[in-house]
């Protein structure tokens, strides 16, 4: 407006002088002249200033997402940091739910030393007319009292049973951990093959849910043993709940074990498992690397394969058995086949 409005003057001043028109027209040409030099100025100044504060406003978006991703990555770090450190140091409280001992010793009790001198309890039950000796490492949440109705079950189909309790649970001693669990089932074995003289090659490993940890491990370590059986077992702990890897460490990595087992295997899940996804079940028989056979059962959630299994529970212990007497007989090289039964 400043402009404009020094233009209008001179345009009358002008026209006031216009009665001597060479002089006066002269004047008003170069004072418009320089106020149009001194406008175009101005404008190129300004033209040249706007685009700074164009890229300033720029910079500063970009500082604040910058600041902004960085505080989220920052978060994020502490965050999978503490993660870490809560798996590392409690997750065994979460694996783990020892609830009490359901039952008292007995003159049946039995008395095994683990491998760091702890008193841990089990129970056998012979049948004279078995060819195989099931080692069962019970679930969780349970201990002898809650497996009762399970090893008669298995004994009547015609198995002795022998069963023990991990550290911490029923009435043994200690704390359970992960590498105590793996002591737990070498003083079972121990007990089952040097005091009951039961020969390895006899010896029938049945893990249930979280006991596959212990008997998978100890399959994958001594080739003698004649069988190994799954029932509702995780590929690892962690990846139960989180489907895939995201810990730079696992606990119970039965899935990386179980290529080296070379006894046959059985596996069994329920296709509507709720607590360990029926995959996992399927992974850990797709990673056997030896004779196997595998159970899936239609309609089973986590602890009820056996009952909505019916009589094919019974068949695919039957028919498991008969494979072992084969391969006992053959010998055959290392090698890896597949059967299963579905319902």
């Amino acid at each position: 407006m400043k402009n404009c409005h020094f233009t209008y003057h001179s345009v009358i001043s002008a026209g006031a002088k216009l009665s001597n028109p060479g002089p006066a027209l002269l004047d008003f040409l170069l004072a418009s002249g320089q106020e149009v030099s001194r406008t175009l100025r101005t404008n190129k100044e300004m033209m040249i200033k706007w685009p700074n504060w164009i890229r300033i406003m720029h910079e500063f978006r970009a500082c604040t997402v910058r600041k902004s991703l960085r505080a989220v990555g920052i978060g994020m770090l502490i965050s999978y940091t503490l993660f870490i450190l809560f798996a590392l140091f409690f997750s065994n409280a979460l694996i783990f739910h020892n609830h009490g001992s359901g039952y008292r010793d007995t003159a049946d009790s039995l008395k095994l030393t683990t491998a760091d001198g702890v008193k841990i309890s089990a129970r056998y039950r012979e049948n004279t007319a078995a060819k195989y000796t099931v080692i069962f490492s019970h679930g969780q949440g349970e201990d002898l009292a809650d497996d009762v109705a399970w090893l008669d079950e298995i004994h009547r189909l015609g198995f002795s049973t022998f069963a023990y309790d991990y550290h911490g649970y029923g009435t043994s001693q200690g704390t359970p951990s992960e590498i105590n669990t793996y002591r737990d089932i070498d003083a079972a074995y121990a007990y089952v093959t040097t005091k009951l003289h039961v020969p390895a090659n006899h010896v029938i490993l049945y893990g249930y849910s979280l006991g596959g940890g212990p008997s998978v491990d100890l399959a994958a370590r001594n080739p003698e043993i004649a069988g190994l059986i799954l029932e509702s077992t995780f590929v690892t702990v962690f990846r139960a709940k989180t489907v895939v890897t995201l810990l730079p460490f696992d606990k119970f990595d039965n899935l990386s074990k179980i290529p080296h087992v070379r006894c046959p295997v059985l596996v069994m899940h329920g296709r509507d498992d709720q607590t360990i996804p029926f995959h996992q079940g399927e992974l850990l028989y797709n990673a056997v690397r030896t004779e196997k056979r595998c159970l899936w059962v239609d309609g089973a959630g986590h602890c009820t394969v056996k009952e909505r299994a019916g009589e094919a529970y019974a068949a695919a212990l039957h028919e498991f058995a008969a494979l072992l007497d084969r391969v006992a007989a053959h010998n055959p090289a290392t090698g890896s086949s597949a059967g299963g039964a579905r319902l």
